[in-house]
């Protein structure tokens, strides 16, 4: 190509018109077959931007690119670099599994030595929420030979099963965090069926591709709960009425690769259209009503203990309480009224 000629001749030329125009022309030429080597190329040539999408377009398309000949020719240091990114676009971990698998076989003898190395980078721990995929990949002879690999596998297993009975675990490591790629972040929109299902009916909506795909239902369907979300990850449904004024609380891990609502600790009052808050790790339930009274007491729920308790209440009583968190204040508003907490 006649630009791996003419573009380090311009930078030693110093004709920087001339290396813009190659730059701008292979970026154009850009996807998951060249990227792994027209990256190479900026990185050796210095051409930040080039490198910069060259970079942003092997996170995206991974599962592409992984399936070039490239991919297989790359020095560990690079392999490590890939799949370490947190915002590498895989829908299931498995798949960076798989890639480095495949890529020390490609040279077993040569390559064997760095496996766990790059198993460092693979979040056993999110894949080990799908026990029939884990299964497989402890199977796999390169792991089962390797102390430091078994390590890694424990990790996995250990990190789950705290999280079996303490939803709220805190990762210790980079390998038990879901990653975080693109506009992969969701929203969930809530609404209710009637007389055609038992569950709430839940579904995804993607904000850029605008698509809509369904999500787990609610077992116990509630009108008028209360709605927040925890650490980025955590949707809770707080009280509500099914039939009868409800303390239930609903949680859903929208991290885990199979997610499913599930129970969590009743709250002390049953309430329905009540204010949700979420303020330093701890979930408030403010006001509300029962039957045909409005209540002005409030609740918070911490996390680090999973219980309910009672606090200071709002000096009236209100339902339809909208909350709001500012400079590490909790706001209480109803009509023109604002309680600060």
């Amino acid at each position: 190509m006649i630009f791996k000629v003419l573009l380090p001749a311009a930078n030693i030329l110093q004709l920087d018109f001339v290396s813009a125009a190659c730059s701008e022309f292979l970026q154009k030429q850009l996807n998951a077959s060249n990227c792994l080597g027209i990256r190479a190329f900026a990185d050796l040539h210095n051409c930040t931007e080039l490198l910069s999408s060259s970079e942003a377009l092997i996170k995206k398309q991974f599962l592409e690119v992984v399936k070039n000949d490239e991919f297989l020719s790359l020095s560990s240091d690079d392999v490590v670099k890939i799949i370490s990114c947190n915002d590498l676009a895989v829908p299931y971990e498995e798949k960076v599994f798989e890639s480095v698998i495949k890529w020390v076989k490609q040279d077993l003898d040569q390559r064997k030595d760095v496996f766990s190395e790059l198993m460092e980078h693979v979040r056993l721990p999110i894949i080990a929420s799908r026990p029939d995929i884990l299964l497989n990949i402890v199977n796999e002879p390169l792991l089962k030979d390797n102390l430091k690999c078994n390590g890694y596998v424990s990790e996995a297993f250990h990190f789950n099963l705290r999280k079996s009975f303490q939803y709220f675990t805190i990762p210790q490591t980079i390998r038990c965090k879901p990653r975080q790629f693109g506009d992969s972040q969701k929203v969930i929109l809530m609404f209710n069926l009637y007389g055609t299902s038992p569950k709430c009916y839940t579904e995804w909506y993607d904000p850029v591709t605008k698509l809509r795909k369904k999500a787990p239902g609610i077992n116990d369907c509630r009108k008028f709960a209360g709605l927040c979300v925890l650490r980025d990850q955590f949707v809770f449904a707080v009280g509500g009425v099914n039939g009868l004024c409800s303390q239930s609380v609903s949680m859903l891990d929208v991290s885990s690769q199979s997610p499913s609502w599930v129970p969590m600790a009743n709250m002390v009052v049953k309430r329905l259209q009540l204010g949700v808050g979420v303020l330093d790790d701890c979930i408030y339930a403010v006001g509300g009503g029962v039957l045909h009274n409005e209540l002005s007491s409030v609740e918070v729920f911490d996390v680090s203990i999973q219980k309910w308790r009672l606090v200071a209440s709002m000096s009236i009583k209100r339902c339809n309480v909208g909350i709001g968190v500012l400079n590490n204040l909790l706001y209480a508003v109803t009509y023109n009224i604002i309680y600060l907490f």
